[in-house]
């Protein structure tokens, strides 16, 4: 569990924790151990490349039209991610990844896990984690002693690493053009790319869902997903807000089917709404992984979802989807969807979206449908 920064004790041990982290990069570098590439940084040269990707499953998803766009210019780099506990599914048997790589915070079976990369012997490697990282810092250092050290936003830090683009994700443009400017230290010009993410999906991670929807789609004409959980309680849209709106629904779209989802452990939300509406509902079953999950979302007509790591498996699938946000419209400049199949509400609130109210939800969907029912035909 880390340290909580919003106290004063939290905020205390916090910069104990930091300064300790300094210290010790200060000894490494003291010590040889941090060591920058002698020689001219040529793409066209480089092998085989590491990217430094140990964070969320959103964080791995706006990286990857960093990896497609690299693996199209440069079709003989092999590319290697290093992956966190659970952001691995989102590359999985995408054929543009050579090598998915771990590293989870277990300091023995880490180390065993650092010699095994350092016989991958790297050409580069790119820490993608926008900030000052001590700890990436020294790991990348580890890692690849002879490599080419690339990053962003390093500022104190950027003495450490061969190449940087400097970059502020609070202020900035969207996240997915700030981190794909990692492709210019490479010589890649972004208005030459195609940054939408896409995710390579398998005929086993569809399947399960297939099935689920096989039935539904047979009874009804569109099918619309409905996602009731958020990955933080300020993005949480209340429930019977939900009950509310698929009142609406009913009204607006007789022959449509609803699906619902939630977290594992908010299956009670989907219960409550049931509680009240029982017509044309259907909850996902449990025990769906991310990239069934995924699947899944391929074969919707329409979602709406309030969570963004949901939203941004949408849109790499290409599902027409209503996201909602928060109020805070600096957040929302940099986070906001990137994919134009992916549409935003936001709430009036700065903070939280339980203050947006049910009818311009309504509204925006309804919009949403139109739209793309327009954009079909023309």
């Amino acid at each position: 569990m880390g340290l909580d920064p919003k106290n004063a004790t939290g905020r205390f041990l916090k910069n104990i924790e930091i300064y300790f982290k300094w210290m010790v990069l200060v000894w490494f570098v003291a010590l040889g151990g941090v060591r920058r590439k002698r020689g001219k940084f040529d793409p066209r040269k480089l092998r085989r490349v590491l990217f430094v990707r140990h964070d969320k499953l959103g964080d791995m998803i706006i990286s990857l039209p960093i990896f497609h766009n690299l693996k199209r210019f440069f079709p003989n780099i092999e590319i290697d991610v290093l992956c966190g506990r659970d952001n691995n599914m989102i590359i999985e048997h995408d054929p543009n990844i050579s090598r998915i790589l771990f590293y989870r915070k277990e300091p023995l079976a880490d180390l065993r896990r650092i010699f095994e990369m350092r016989r991958r012997k790297h050409d580069a490697i790119v820490d993608m984690t926008f900030g000052e990282s001590v700890t990436a810092t020294i790991l990348l250092s580890l890692i690849g002693p002879g490599a080419f050290k690339l990053g962003a936003g390093k500022s104190r830090l950027a003495g450490f690493f061969d190449l940087t683009v400097d970059q502020d994700v609070r202020h900035g443009p969207h996240i997915i053009e700030s981190t794909a400017t990692l492709l210019n230290l490479f010589g890649i010009r972004l208005d030459d790319c195609n940054l939408v993410p896409k995710m390579y999906l398998i005929d086993e991670d569809e399947r399960k869902g297939r099935s689920f929807l096989e039935p539904i789609k047979s009874n009804h004409d569109t099918v619309i997903g409905i996602n009731l959980s958020a990955g933080r309680p300020a993005r949480t849209w209340p429930v019977e807000k939900y009950v509310e709106l698929i009142g609406m629904l009913y009204s607006g779209f007789e022959n449509a089917g609803f699906v619902l989802t939630a977290a594992p452990s908010e299956r009670w939300k989907i219960e409550k709404v049931m509680s009240v509406h029982m017509k044309r509902i259907y909850p996902i079953p449990e025990g769906f992984s991310i990239r069934e999950i995924a699947g899944l979302l391929k074969h919707l007509d329409y979602l709406i979802t309030p969570d963004t790591s949901i939203g941004h498996i949408a849109s790499c699938v290409n599902l027409p989807t209503l996201a909602i946000y928060p109020g805070n419209m600096d957040n929302f400049a940099v986070w906001r969807p990137f994919n134009p199949c992916v549409r935003a509400i936001n709430s009036p609130d700065f903070y939280r979206v339980e203050y947006l109210d049910v009818e311009p939800v309504f509204e925006a969907f309804c919009s949403l449908v139109a739209e793309e029912k327009s954009e079909a035909m023309s």
